[in-house]
């Protein structure tokens, strides 16, 4: 065509002749537009110069092949004479920019040259299939809350200015207050299908990953393929499922893998386990109009989460209109989206709503694959042409349709087809395309790139039928049209698709007649800044051919200063594993016999390496000397060093490239392997590179073996240690096969899943299996994975087997359960497990102990997957484990009724310390429980032996409590009331059997006398017992007395004075008093804990009374100073608190009716007399709160005090309180307590407490009082 020689269309401007001229001056380097603006100014004003005239016209801007003469050539090609070049008639005026045909390479097998018209290669940018990624970015706002990350610290400014405040120190001693770090809530895992369908999307795949990578959503965008035998290959299928972690699938669902057949099996399963621990979701490319043809059919409807992150399978799903066959067995809803900005903003609301709001979305019920020989889809390859049209005509839309038309002008491959819809369509979508696409018309080229396709046949003559001959006429329009969307993006956007322009320069390559667009001169430049300095890569200039290796050439880098590298050309289809992740885990290699890898790309769609140019003769060369030929010794001693480098790289994850005689170069520091370069093609393992030394060895010295200098063992590999490895045991494979196999397979999923194949290895035992590890392999998410997987893979057996997983060796082991999986871990594995996210929704461990150290730390930690209960029943008194990622989240467990009891690091049990619970130790996640203080009664009627034939009817009266709550939760006991019980039956029967019936008394003394030591450690019993003779009824326990009658039957009533005669405080006096404390154990702490930067107590909201404030720092040393306070407070609170209702006429008739009224009290003492003063009531003496804080309420010091000096026993008064550690006082004397709470509030606490007679008014005591 007239095109493609001189003086055509496609001649370069002025400028464009000029930018070329100076790149090729300075080595490929462009010059950019503000130094070309400097130049032509400079040159206006220094006037033409000799030899101004001799203008001659420059090459069009084009990239510099590498095959070019004197460059070498990937395949040897003749010599072609270039034309001359034509000048340019010196007073020609110009004219506009001419515009530069785009074609497409020739569809070959192989990128082998061939006669054709010189030319260089373009990497051409097309238009976007993503219509609005902003707007779907902002369409996951929702999405962007930060939370704490479980690893890192930040400064937290203004902490550290409040410390430096406050400790008034020197500089040079401020340290800063850290807090933990801030990151995105979410972690998004972008799975694209890898199947025979997807080739169309790939450009979509990579628009939404940018897309969403960019949006600032989500923490992490992680991008996983999934290929069509239904596997996720390399580290890339290990999704982690943390409740952070969120999965998009990009698929068609059109491939094998969405059908029944081992594929399909393997896929769904996959999908199964995400939906059952993240959320998933389907982002469908295709419209929704066709998802009815595709594998995983949806129907709209509302979705709705239980709570944010829910996995898939916790969704529910209401379709507008009910399945015709409804809902499959055992399957789940699986959303699936458009890739439109609604559609995730959809889904964004469901990941993120606290639950029950209900979304409109479609999904599709997720339960096993379609068969392979589904009756849904027409078979349209015995369709005619005639019969494809019509079809496609009568299902597809009118943009569709109008596509294929203008489609059938050229050829249909995927850039170009999306290159006409954006220049013919308004609204360009990638669903008009998938119609075209998806229709039958077009068939896949074999041999040819993927998107590479040709229309059926007649069916392009056909579609031409339909299109208008006006705009068949307008070719050029619409290749100018086409051409400008290229313009638009180039330099801008990254390219997509390899086209060929002219170029004299260039070499001859087989291209397609039809012309596919036209470029603007402007856009070659940009698109080829380096192909007129004549570089390989715009960058390399290469010189000779290496004599190390067969492929590679010595190369100058224009960038470095021209310093030697070698540059290695690959063919396209060479490569057996992807060229770019294998190029940088070859340029991770660092070691000083190894040439480093520099640089790896491609240039005109030929792959290129780039590795360390090393000076010296090749081993080769050096054998095939004579003179320099090393000697036997020498040899060896050579090669065992080669042996040792090539072994220390070679074992990873790749293989490390060919070891010949020719990849040896002898440099002055020693042998250096460049064999690196032929990695990208050659997979040798490491016994073959030995086999290769020995070979030169036995070539060069016949009968002289060689050995390396260390044994063939990988650097990173299993070197059990005595703390390492995994024990699968069971007592179940005897006669089982089906056990045997399903616990190898579900051994084998964990480990490859959990560890490099590199790190474990597994030993077949008669009893299991045993997998060693290496001595620093990281074990947390092989429990992880056998905590939740290992139950699931072990459900179908017919018949339950019991199963024990050991981490390392451990010296307990718990109890043998019947079934189940009992899974045994080392204190160091289960705090890793604890600080993970993983045990939030795990099971709880059980600590294990040694018998022979009660203060030692637990020995190991099991948990029981089975589902057979805990032994001996629930655990009475005592609630846990639980996990805590800090203990100061717990707050102040309630005075004398509750405590709690946690682990510490490298240490025993110990109890709870709400100030400070670490010590000075930092922060980490602990196991804790919780347990109950209070007093448990039971009362049982048993039957005794006698010594004669008769027997004792004894009734038993029970009452323990825990006291020493370490020694408690230590001794796991479960069932209390009945060990209690049993062992008073035991040793009560061993007494009463030697008493004759009709010494009842006698008997009765003797078992009160006898019974103690009772089995339950850190527990105090108390035991009263009534014996009779057989067939005698024990007395009913009587129903607890109300209140009045409490008051009435007492002879002394102990009244509290804070809540029952005055209000001290109010509900914001209370907190402004507990702030007023808490200052002063801020200005008072001590000075390291200030410098360690641990920040203050944050227990406001868990001291609603200054009191409980108090009662927490009582054993402090800043309690003293706490207690001064306190008092002050009280005392300025007295003249303005108000007498209770009623309270001061109680008092008087309690004394009228001659019971004597003492006051006792938590408050200071002077505070009470103060606020009784004025009063003059009729008291019997006042009990008030002590310098020694521990005789605090719950301690019954203060009620001890006041029975003393009243002289009565604690059963004939009664304590008229009303906060719960004055109930516990009561209790722990066996004092009756009536409760006074004004508030329901008060009142529920009271009862929850134990209290059994509560009123919210003194009305009807005094009432009761007067009437009595």
């Amino acid at each position: 065509m007239s095109s493609d020689g001189p003086g055509s269309r496609d001649t370069p401007d002025a400028l464009a002749r000029l930018a070329a001229v100076l790149a090729e001056a300075a080595h490929g380097v462009p010059p950019t537009p503000r130094e070309l603006a400097e130049l032509l100014w400079l040159a206006r004003r220094m006037g033409p110069g000799p030899g101004a005239d001799d203008t001659r016209e420059a090459p069009a801007p084009a990239r510099e092949d590498p095959d070019r003469a004197p460059a070498p050539a990937a395949v040897d090609a003749p010599a072609r004479k270039r034309p001359p070049r034509e000048q340019a008639p010196p007073d020609s005026a110009p004219g506009p920019p001419a515009r530069v045909p785009v074609r497409l390479p020739a569809h070959r097998p192989s990128p082998a040259p061939a006669d054709g018209p010189p030319g260089a290669s373009l990497l051409a940018p097309a238009p976007p299939m993503l219509r609005h990624p902003l707007a779907l970015q902002r369409a996951l706002r929702v999405l962007r809350r930060r939370v704490d990350a479980p690893v890192g610290r930040e400064l937290d400014e203004r902490a550290t200015a409040d410390r430096i405040a406050r400790l008034g120190a020197d500089p040079d001693h401020w340290l800063p207050v850290l807090r933990p770090a801030r990151e995105r809530w979410l972690s998004l895992n972008l799975v694209y299908d890898a199947g025979p369908t997807m080739p169309v999307w790939r450009p979509l795949i990579r628009e939404l990953h940018t897309a969403l990578a960019q949006s600032g959503a989500f923490r992490t965008v992680t991008l996983c393929r999934a290929d069509a035998d239904g596997t996720l290959r390399g580290a890339e299928g290990r999704i982690p499922a943390d409740g952070r972690t969120v999965t998009l699938l990009i698929s068609d669902c059109m491939g094998p893998q969405w059908r029944q057949g081992p594929a399909g099996t393997r896929w769904y399963a996959t999908l199964h386990r995400w939906a059952r621990r993240m959320p998933l979701a389907v982002v469908q490319p295709l419209p929704e109009h066709l998802w009815r043809e595709s594998a995983l059919p949806a129907a709209p409807g509302l979705l709705s989460a239980p709570h944010p992150v829910a996995p898939t399978a916790a969704l529910a799903f209401t379709p507008y209109e009910e399945p015709e066959f409804g809902r499959p067995e055992g399957a789940v809803p699986l959303p699936v989206l458009e890739p439109e900005p609604s559609w995730l903003a959809h889904w964004a609301g469901v990941l993120t709503t606290p639950g029950g709001t209900r979304f409109p979305a479609a999904a599709a019920w997720l339960g096993g694959p379609l068969p392979a020989s589904a009756q849904d889809r027409t078979d349209i390859g015995r369709l005619s042409a005639e019969e494809l049209v019509l079809r496609f005509r009568a299902t597809a839309s009118p943009e569709a349709f109008r596509l294929a038309g203008h489609l059938a002008v050229g050829r249909p491959d995927l850039p170009v087809m999306r290159l006409v819809q954006a220049a013919v369509e308004k609204d360009p979508r990638p669903g008009h395309l998938a119609e075209v696409v998806l229709s039958g018309l077009l068939t896949a080229l074999p041999g040819a790139p993927p998107g590479s396709y040709a229309f059926r046949e007649g069916v392009r003559e056909l579609l031409l039928l339909g299109l208008p001959h006006s705009e068949r006429g307008r070719t050029v329009e619409l290749l100018d049209r086409m051409g400008e969307f290229i313009d638009e993006l180039a330099g801008v956007a990254r390219g997509d698709f390899w086209v060929r322009i002219p170029s004299e320069r260039g070499m001859p390559t087989p291209v397609e007649r039809e012309v596919v667009a036209t470029l603007s001169a402007e856009s070659v430049r940009r698109l080829a800044p380096g192909a007129g300095a004549g570089l390989f890569a715009g960058r390399y200039r290469l010189t000779r051919k290496s004599r190390a290796g067969e492929r590679g050439w010595v190369a100058e880098d224009t960038r470095e200063g021209n310093a030697p590298v070698v540059v290695c050309r690959y063919a396209p289809d060479e490569t057996v594993v992807p060229f770019t992740e294998l190029c940088r885990g070859l340029g991770a290699v660092d070691h000083p016999g190894i040439a480093r890898v520099l640089d790896h790309g491609f240039a005109d769609g030929t792959p290129y390496l780039v590795r360390e140019f090393v000076a010296g003769p090749t081993l080769d060369e050096c054998l095939a000397d004579d003179a320099n030929r090393p000697s036997r010794d020498e040899l060896r001693a050579l090669l065992r060093e080669i042996g040792d480098t090539a072994l220390a790289v070679r074992f990873g994850e790749e293989p490390r490239g060919e070891v010949t005689s020719r990849s040896i170069v002898l440099s002055p520091n020693g042998p250096v392997l460049t064999c690196l370069d032929s990695a990208p093609i050659v997979q040798e393992s490491a016994s073959e590179v030995l086999e290769t030394l020995a070979a030169i060895m036995l070539d060069q010295y016949p009968g002289t073996p060689f050995e390396p200098t260390r044994p063939l063992e990988p650097a990173g590999a299993v070197r059990p240690g005595p703390d390492t490895g995994i024990l699968f045991t069971t007592d179940d494979l005897a006669g089982r096969p089906e056990v045997r196999i399903t616990l190898e397979a579900a051994v084998h999923e964990i480990l490859s899943r959990s560890l490099p194949y590199d790190r474990f290895r597994v030993d077949v035992r008669p009893d299991g299996y045993r997998v060693r590890t290496a001595s620093d392999a990281y074990l947390l998410p092989v429990l992880v994975a056998v905590l939740r997987e290992l139950p699931h893979a072990l459900a179908g057996l017919t018949r339950p087997a019991r199963l024990r997983v050991a981490f390392g060796p451990v010296s307990v082991s718990p109890a043998a359960a019947a079934t189940g999986v009992d899974v045994v871990v080392p204190p160091a594995l289960y705090d890793e497990f604890a600080a993970s996210s993983a045990a939030r929704d795990a099971r709880p461990f059980e600590p294990l102990y040694r018998d022979d150290d009660p203060e030692a730390p637990p020995a190991a930690w099991y948990c029981r997957l089975g589902p057979e209960p805990r032994e001996g029943g629930e655990r009475e008194l005592v609630r846990g484990p639980f996990i805590t990622r800090d203990l100061r989240e717990l707050g102040v467990p309630t005075p004398g009724r509750t405590a709690i009891v946690h682990t510490r690091a490298d240490g025993p049990l110990t109890v709870f310390d709400p100030i400070q619970p670490y010590g000075s130790l930092p922060p980490r996640a602990e196991t804790y429980y919780t347990v109950d203080l209070t007093v448990q009664q039971a009362r049982h009627t048993l039957s005794l032996p006698s010594a004669g034939k008769a027997a004792f009817t004894a009734v038993a009266e029970l009452a323990w409590q825990v006291t020493d709550p370490v020694a408690f939760v230590r001794a796991g006991v479960a069932g209390v009331s009945a060990l209690l019980l049993e062992h008073l039956r035991a040793t009560a029967a061993a007494i009463t059997r030697r008493h004759p019936a009709r010494r009842a008394g006698s008997a009765q003394r003797a078992v009160d006398e006898a019974v103690r030591d009772w089995p339950v450690p850190g527990l105090a019993v108390s035991c009263r017992v009534r014996l009779g003779p057989e067939g005698a009824q024990g007395s009913a326990p009587a129903a607890a007395p109300p209140p009045a009658a409490l008051l009435t039957r007492a002879e002394c009533v102990l009244v509290g004075f804070d809540g029952p005669l005055a209000r001290l405080f109010t509900v914001q006096g209370a907190r402004a008093a507990v702030l007023d404390l808490l200052n002063v154990v801020a200005d008072h702490r001590a000075p390291g804990d200030a410098l360690a930067g641990r920040p203050l107590p944050t227990v406001t909201g868990a001291f609603p009374h200054p009191l409980d404030l108090l009662r927490a720092f009582a054993r402090e040393p800043v309690g003293p100073l706490l207690r001064d306070r306190l008092d002050e407070l009280e005392l300025a609170a007295v003249p303005d608190a108000p007498m209770t209702h009623l309270s001061l006429a109680l008092v008087r008739a309690l004394h009228r009716s001659g019971r004597r009224v003492s006051v006792v009290s938590d408050v200071s003492s002077r505070a009470v007399h103060r606020g009784l003063a004025p009063h003059k009531l009729p008291l019997a003496g006042v009990h008030a709160r002590r310098k020694d804080l521990g005789l605090l309420t719950p301690d019954p010091d203060s009620l001890r005090r006041a029975l003393e000096h009243l002289d009565v026993p604690a059963h004939t008064a009664v304590l008229l309180g009303s906060s719960v550690a004055e109930l516990t006082a009561a209790q722990r004397l066996g004092l009756p307590f009536v409760g006074f709470a004004p508030t329901a509030p008060g009142q529920r606490r009271l009862r929850e407490g134990g209290g059994a007679a509560v009123v919210s008014s003194l009305e009807p005591l005094l009432e009761a009082i007067r009437t009595g």
